[in-house]
Order: C-alpha cells, then sequence, then structure tokens
C-alpha cells in the first residue's frame, strides 16, 4: 500500500465520471483538497448523527478515506457538494484483527461501502442518492 500523501493542496484533484445538462455530476477524487474539506466534514456530521461518531469525518482522518487507495466518490450540484460514497477495498484494512478471518483477504474482490451520505435537503429529490450509488457499485 503506498504510503499517504499529507500534502494538502488548495483545490482537489477530481475526475469527473458522469455529469448532466442540470449541473449535477458525479466526481471521483484523486486528492482531496482545502476548498472541499470543510464541505465533507460538515456533510459526515449528518450521518454521525444518524449512524454515530465513529463515521464522522474530521481534519485528521479525512484523507485516510480520500485518497488514491480508496474509492471516494462526490455528488455535486451547481458546484456544491451534496453527498459522497466511500469505498474501500477490504486490503486496506490489514492491520484490523477482524480482516484475517475474511476469506476474500488478498483475492482483490471485496470492496467495503465505509460511508454513504447526501445532504438532507437532496434526499428523495431528483435521483440525486440513487444515481451516486449506482455510479459507484458500477465503478467497483
Amino acid at each position: 500500500m503506498k504510503q499517504l500523501s499529507l500534502n494538502i493542496i488548495d483545490e482537489s484533484i477530481v475526475k469527473v465520471i458522469a455529469s448532466s445538462s442540470y449541473d449535477f455530476r458525479i466526481e471521483i477524487i484523486k486528492q482531496i483538497g482545502k476548498s472541499d474539506i470543510n464541505n465533507i466534514i460538515d456533510i459526515s456530521k449528518d450521518l454521525s448523527k444518524i449512524y454515530g461518531n465513529h463515521l464522522l469525518i474530521t481534519e485528521k482522518n479525512i484523507h485516510k478515506y480520500f485518497n488514491e487507495n480508496t474509492l471516494p466518490f462526490i455528488a455535486r450540484y451547481k458546484n456544491n457538494i451534496i453527498g459522497y460514497i466511500i469505498g474501500v477495498p477490504l486490503e486496506y484494512f490489514t492491520q484490523e484483527s477482524w480482516c484475517r478471518y475474511d476469506t476474500n483477504l488478498n483475492k482483490k474482490n471485496t470492496m467495503y461501502t465505509y460511508a454513504f451520505i447526501i445532504k438532507k435537503k437532496f434526499r428523495k429529490k431528483g435521483g440525486f442518492a440513487k444515481t451516486l450509488k449506482m455510479i459507484y457499485l458500477n465503478w467497483a
């Protein structure tokens, strides 16, 4: 596994995976930038309200999940992040004791969905969550 780069850049390096004519797009983050960190942290607060603080993204752990070894997809509407989904390969967890018992370890065929959230005001509107999840699943 590559060493995580903590060289913080201003703008995120992304690849647009899908976009529509009404200002909605799905991007995969190659490297998170300062301009997106606070938005991701704010959105994760909604997720932690539902599932607890263990899913809270902070400045200390954001690079653990938004890096080149994971699959962090974000949804943007009118250039604002409205949600994200993070896929993490099983092999990423080799230091965790539970991982040793997974029969798929080292087969590179298992992806865990670490977190999936859409801002509350965009849920059940416009198919944003459904589109984000479908693109993530197809990509994974």
